[in-house]
C-alpha cells in the first residue's frame, strides 16, 4: 500500500492480486514441487530464498537510512 503514491491505485491493486495469485498457486502446487525436488533439492530452494530476502531486507534497510541522511 506505500506504492500507491508513487505508482497509482490500479498499478497497486493489479500488483496486490498478482502476488496474491502466484501464491496461490505455488501453494496450489507445493505438494507436487516438493516431491520434483526432493529433500535435497528443497533445501537448496530454501537457501537460495533465504539469501534472496536477505538481499531485499539489506536494501530496504540501505534505502530508508539513505533517506533519513
Amino acid at each position: 500500500m506505500v506504492i500507491i503514491s508513487q505508482y497509482g491505485l490500479v498499478p497497486t491493486i493489479v500488483s496486490i492480486l498478482m502476488n496474491i495469485l502466484l501464491a496461490g498457486i505455488l501453494f496450489r502446487l507445493s505438494f507436487g514441487l516438493m516431491k520434483f525436488l526432493g529433500e535435497a533439492g528443497s533445501k537448496a530452494l530454501s537457501k537460495i530464498t533465504s539469501l534472496l530476502l536477505a538481499a531485499i531486507a539489506v536494501m530496504l534497510i540501505r534505502k530508508g537510512l539513505e533517506q533519513l541522511l
